[in-house]
């Protein structure tokens, strides 16, 4: 899913790009933000840019083996991330696929419940007589 060609870049226009490069432009664009720096249109192409981009994206390669692109994207919009190589990334997207993983098993556990005809939501009976 990752390889799969479906984000709006948000450097260059009109075109969409894979998870990992969205991830990545969302990284650089964090980081541009923290440190008072316009981020030109491509600006992988430019040469102060183009290592970070390029040792950013490999790492974010190693995440998305691991976590679904939309943990990393949680994180990284939530933290406002602007490197993936700190040792301390890995635990907030552990953290992230926990919280989802949680979400997953309540939302699965209702559906059970909602299909037996169970009732899967306090109701208020305050106002029968």
């Amino acid at each position: 899913m990752a390889n799969e060609i479906r984000y709006t870049s948000i450097f260059s226009p009109n075109k969409k790009v894979t998870a990992a490069q969205y991830i990545i432009e969302l990284v650089c664009k964090n980081k541009a933000t923290y440190f008072k720096l316009e981020l030109p249109i491509k600006f992988w192409d430019f040469p102060e840019w183009r290592g970070f981009y390029q040792a950013q994206l490999k790492r974010c390669h190693y995440f998305l083996g691991k976590y679904d692109e939309s943990i990393l994207i949680a994180v990284i919009r939530s933290k406002n991330i602007f490197s993936l190589l700190a040792d301390w990334i890995e635990a907030e997207f552990i953290k992230e696929q926990n919280k989802m993983d949680s979400q997953d098993r309540d939302t699965k556990h209702e559906r059970i419940m909602d299909s037996k005809g169970l009732q899967t939501k306090k109701q208020d009976f305050s106002n029968l007589d």
